[in-house]
């Protein structure tokens, strides 16, 4: 299993091995996002072609946030 989760400004990347239901191993990275990252086409395509039928919602702004919440 592979996830991929942003976490701005990096991308997380998490590949887990699972065998008999349990994980087996695990690796992460971390990816900064910059303007140099250049998106994978296909990639992009594939996203783009399952996020296509949401897009107005999934780009409507529910909240702002005016101070950095994390630490």
């Amino acid at each position: 299993m592979l996830l991929l989760i942003q976490f701005w400004p990096f991308i997380a990347i998490l590949d887990v091995v699972f065998s008999d239901g349990k994980i087996q191993s695990f690796d992460h990275q971390l990816i900064e996002v910059t303007e140099e990252l250049v998106p994978d086409p296909v990639v992009d395509k594939l996203v783009n072609a399952v996020m296509s039928p949401d897009r107005d919602m999934l780009e409507e702004v529910v909240g702002e946030l005016r101070e950095y919440v994390c630490q």
